[in-house]
């Protein structure tokens, strides 16, 4: 039987938990690399809270999700691990460059 009040509070949820993660990215920073991974981040936060509160609404409703969903949040979950190690490279990298750079033409 399927469990509407809970359904619908669970989606409530998802939806103001998405809502609140999506409020850094109007945050603009002067850097466009920074505003790339600083919207990036906090999207992928709210991918993840999209995927996990969808499959828990969908289980709510007696609809077997947990496979598929396991599988689609782990791939997001090592793809978001990537991407932030990635912008931590990238931005740090470009940092000590420009550093150097400012070093060496003295």
């Amino acid at each position: 039987m399927e469990q509407w009040a809970p359904t619908l509070i669970m989606l409530v949820i998802t939806f103001v938990a998405i809502g609140v993660l999506l409020l850094p990215t109007l945050v603009k920073y002067e850097s466009k690399v920074v505003n790339f991974y600083w919207a990036g981040f906090w999207r992928f936060l709210a991918l993840i809270a999209f995927v996990a509160g969808g499959s828990t609404a969908l289980s709510l409703m007696d609809i077997p999700v947990d496979p598929v969903s396991n599988i689609i949040l782990t791939g997001i979950l090592y793809i978001y691990v990537a991407f932030v190690v990635l912008a931590w490279f990238h931005i740090c990298g470009s940092t000590f460059t420009k550093g150097l750079r400012s070093l060496t033409q003295r």
